[in-house]
């Protein structure tokens, strides 16, 4: 998830995005020619809007750079964060043919393309972000209390219980980024992806023309490295914080269950408020950001850490007695049958606690 907390829209301009042409060709888009004037309840509504789909709680995902050619949405973006109004507004207008080229020929409706320009943190970083809304009918009830009418409206988008909309954020993450000859580093930038088709437990339903095409974006690079990070850090934390055994036993056994889970996502957030107190969770949090990694949640992709996750081994007897072991440590213990129905169990270490 995103700080959004002082997200300050700055510049919006808005495109329409014909559906498929007969012709097979892309469609032209339309618009977007100004910036758009919002009042500021329109401004405080497009920013609730936002912070719902990506910021804290939310199912938006970091995605990694994978298309930095001058021509791609990356570069072409960060090159706006701070250009004038003319020159954002002729990126723009470059995104929005972008888009329908990128979706031309997948049979979907015409939508909009709102294009958003502003600052974000406490440390007023600069952002671009872009939302694709599809549009939809309603009604408005109008009138007095003796006469009401009903009006049919059409083309309404980003409405409070309408979630067929796809947002790209761009964000600087630097105070002064370098720039090679109008080269922009990637490590100094970050792009985070919402999707309506995305759930908590699933994000391959995610539309490759939007996050691949048209962002330059890839999900699964960066979710496997993210995800070792998250199950390496916090294990370094478990094992370091003082916890007795029986608390680390029961952490690890918790990462471990947290990461073989449906859940898409790993947040250090989530996993701390499941399982920790309140002082653990602070402590927790700090050691992550420490760490490098990120307040937001990131997409989980367990390929390089799954031989890991393996579940922890149970030995059980016919009175009922179970005895759980590490998943990889089984051989720790050694169980003799004895000639009355007894069994000896050997196991190297004293007893450290019981629940």
């Amino acid at each position: 998830m995103l700080d959004l907390e002082n997200l300050n829209i700055q510049r919006v301009t808005v495109f329409s995005i014909p559906e498929d042409q007969p012709s097979k060709l892309p469609g032209l888009p339309t618009g977007g020619l100004s910036l758009v004037q919002l009042n500021p309840q329109a401004r405080d509504m497009l920013k609730k809007r936002m912070v719902k789909a990506l910021g804290k709680a939310s199912h938006g995902i970091e995605v990694s750079i994978h298309d930095t050619t001058p021509q791609g949405f990356f570069q072409l973006g960060a090159a706006a964060l701070d250009a004038t109004d003319a020159n954002f507004l002729s990126t723009a207008g470059s995104f929005a043919s972008m888009l329908a080229k990128a979706q031309n020929n997948l049979s979907l409706k015409a939508s909009k393309l709102v294009v958003i320009g502003g600052v974000v943190t406490a440390h007023a970083r600069p952002f671009i972000a872009v939302v694709k809304a599809e549009l939809q009918d309603a009604l408005s009830e109008t009138g007095t209390s003796n006469t009401t009418s009903i009006q049919h409206l059409q083309n309404i988008f980003m409405t409070e219980s309408q979630r067929l909309y796809k947002i790209g954020f761009l964000q600087r993450t630097v105070a002064n980024a370098s720039n090679a000859s109008g080269i922009f580093d990637i490590h100094q930038h970050s792009v985070h992806l919402f999707d309506h088709l995305m759930t908590a437990l699933e994000t391959r339903s995610a539309a490759h023309y939007f996050y691949s095409e048209f962002l330059g974006c890839q999900t699964a690079n960066s979710a496997r490295s993210r995800t070792r990070d998250f199950y390496n850090q916090t294990l370094e934390f478990i094992k370091t914080s003082g916890f007795s055994e029986a608390k680390q036993s029961d952490l690890q056994e918790a990462l471990r269950a947290e990461l073989r889970s449906n859940t898409a996502h790993v947040s250090v957030v989530d996993f701390s408020q499941a399982h920790m107190g309140l002082p653990d969770r602070a402590a927790y949090s700090i050691f992550m950001t420490n760490k490098g990694f990120p307040g937001h949640a990131v997409a989980k992709d367990t390929e390089y850490v799954k031989s890991r996750l393996r579940k922890r081994r149970k030995i059980m007897f016919t009175s009922g007695v179970t005895i759980s072991t590490p998943p990889d440590d089984l051989q720790l213990v050694t169980v003799t049958a004895n000639t009355d129905g007894s069994s000896t169990v050997h196991i190297p270490g004293t007893e450290s606690s019981r629940e």
